[in-house]
């Protein structure tokens, strides 16, 4: 199978034109989103504080740069593709934009109190 062929895995036309490993990603990004309210900059060590307050935040950074590298080679696909394929690199490249944008608005105010 080439690089222009799609195989039809019965998603919805969002996650089809994200991919598999994709959506893994922006559903990391999205569950770390989802905890913001429940993180605690003075860092609880119970059974889900250790949870929000540690493994989350730290996980969020480490997927910050995936979003960020997987931003970068959807630019380079792009320019090697017309038309579809130009367009869905286009969208996973907002996609991934606008999840940085969120996590990094979304987390600075915890890491600003958790830090200091």
């Amino acid at each position: 199978m080439t690089e222009t062929q799609s195989t039809d895995s019965g998603q919805p036309g969002f996650f089809k034109t994200l991919g598999e490993l994709r959506t893994a990603l922006v559903s990391g990004a999205v569950i770390s989103l989802l905890t913001i309210p429940f993180a605690d900059p003075s860092i609880r060590y119970d059974s889900f504080g250790v949870l929000a307050d540690v493994i989350i935040p730290v996980v969020t950074v480490i997927l910050v740069f995936v979003l960020l590298l997987d931003s970068l080679m959807s630019r380079v696909f792009m320019s090697q593709h017309e038309g579809d394929g130009k367009r869905r690199f286009r969208f996973i490249l907002r996609t991934n934009l606008i999840l940085v944008a969120l996590l990094l608005l979304g987390w600075t105010p915890y890491f600003i109190k958790a830090l200091s």
